[in-house]
């Protein structure tokens, strides 16, 4: 698939969003537990740190009895992050074509793991964990 001028704007909005996201866990000196590897969003208003409504990880918000507006706190609070494993954002057809393949960026999250340890958000006593059987 062509990357697209939507899917880079996409894509930079997602960067956008975690790139806020990771100030909070700065600003409140968090430490990242739990690193939950996911595929990439396929939209900006789909991306887990930006959405605003919906039921998306449901079975976290159930299990820790919070709302949808108070997740994210609870999951900076509890050491529990989640990246994607694939720098685009692309449209929702691509996963739906071939449900078997992943799309995976080992330069990427690469990238993304330095980050977070340059950050000191993770180091050597973090779990790493796939949102998906089959990544």
């Amino acid at each position: 698939m062509p990357i697209t001028k939507e899917v880079l704007e996409e894509t930079s909005c997602v960067e956008a969003l975690f790139q806020q996201e990771l100030e909070k866990w700065i600003e409140g000196n968090h430490k990242v537990k739990l690193l939950i590897l996911g595929e990439a969003p396929t939209a900006c208003s789909k991306y887990f740190y930006g959405k605003k409504r919906g039921n998306y990880l449901s079975a976290l918000r159930k299990f820790y009895g919070v709302s949808l507006n108070e997740l994210l706190q609870t999951l900076r609070n509890k050491g529990i992050m989640a990246i994607e494993i694939y720098q685009y954002a692309l449209p929702s057809e691509v996963y739906k074509n071939d449900k078997s393949n992943v799309l995976y960026d080992p330069v990427f999250l690469g990238k993304r793991i330095t980050e977070l340890k340059n950050l000191g958000l993770i180091d050597e006593s973090t779990k790493v964990v796939y949102r998906y059987q089959n990544l």
